[in-house]
C-alpha cells in the first residue's frame, strides 16, 4: 500500500474579491501541469509525496496574471496563493479605479476598510507571528492586510480562523496596539513614470502603502481620479 504524505495545500484566490477559484486554477508543478490535481471543496488544492528539495509551483486561470510560488518538499506547507486580475478580468460595474503613478519603482499595498471594520483585540510585539483580530461575520480570506496604528505595515496572514486567529507569512516587524485597524489590502508592482489603475470594489476611503508611507484618498462612484506620489519627498 502507498502511503500519501501531505506536502502542501495551497488555496489559489482572487486577488480582487478574495474569493477561491478552485478548479478555475490551472496548476504547473516544475514546469509539467498536474495531471489529477486534488482539490478540496473549500478550495484548496493539496500535493503529495513531493520529492525533497526545492519546487517551483505556477497557478495559472483567464483573466489573471500567473502566480508562482516555491515549496521544500522536506516541509509541510500551508498557504494561501493570490492570482490578481490581468487582462481580460471582469471588474463589476461598481468598481472604482484610482491611476497612480510613483517617482520611483517599488511595491504598493492599496485596500478599503471591510464593510465590518477588523480590530486586533490583542497587542503584537515586532516578531511575532501571529494575530487576533476582532471579526464580526465570516472571517476574512487570507491575503495582503495593512495593520494601521502608530506604525503601519504590510503583512501577509496566510491562514485565518473563523475566530479571528491569524498566522502570518513572515514574522512582524513593528508593534501594534489593541484597537488598531485592519485592512485587506491588494499588492502591486508600480514601475516608475507608468501609471497603473489600482481597481477598489467600491467608493470610499482607499489606503495606500509604500516603503513606511501612507496615504488616503477618497474615492467617488464615477470619477476618474489619479495620485502622482514622489516617494522621496
Amino acid at each position: 500500500m502507498i502511503r500519501q504524505r501531505l506536502s502542501a495545500a495551497l488555496l489559489p484566490l482572487d486577488g480582487f474579491t478574495g474569493k477561491p477559484l478552485r478548479r478555475r486554477a490551472l496548476c504547473q508543478l516544475d514546469g509539467v501541469p498536474l495531471k489529477r490535481p486534488v482539490w478540496k471543496q473549500d478550495g484548496w488544492l493539496v500535493l503529495s509525496n513531493l520529492e525533497p528539495g526545492e519546487h517551483r509551483i505556477v497557478f495559472h486561470c483567464p483573466g489573471f496574471q500567473d502566480a508562482t510560488i516555491s515549496l521544500s518538499g522536506d516541509v509541510r506547507t500551508e498557504e494561501a496563493v493570490i492570482l490578481n486580475p490581468g487582462v481580460g478580468y471582469a471588474f463589476p460595474p461598481e468598481t472604482v479605479f484610482l491611476s497612480l503613478t510613483l517617482s520611483d519603482s517599488s511595491r504598493v499595498f492599496a485596500g478599503m476598510p471591510a464593510p465590518n471594520p477588523l480590530k486586533l483585540i490583542r497587542e503584537t510585539k515586532a516578531g511575532d507571528s501571529s494575530v487576533k483580530m476582532f471579526v464580526s461575520g465570516s472571517a476574512p480570506r487570507p491575503g495582503w492586510f495593512l495593520l494601521c496604528g502608530k506604525a503601519t505595515e504590510a503583512a501577509f496572514f496566510r491562514r485565518v480562523a473563523s475566530d479571528g486567529a491569524a498566522e502570518t507569512a513572515s514574522p512582524l516587524t513593528q508593534p501594534h496596539s489593541r484597537g488598531e485597524t485592519l485592512v485587506p489590502a491588494q499588492s502591486f508592482l508600480v514601475t516608475a513614470g507608468s501609471s497603473v489603475k489600482l481597481p477598489f470594489q467600491n467608493p470610499g476611503t482607499a489606503y495606500l502603502f509604500c516603503r513606511g508611507g501612507l496615504k488616503t484618498v477618497e474615492l467617488r462612484e464615477g470619477e476618474k481620479q489619479s495620485l502622482e506620489w514622489n516617494l522621496e519627498a
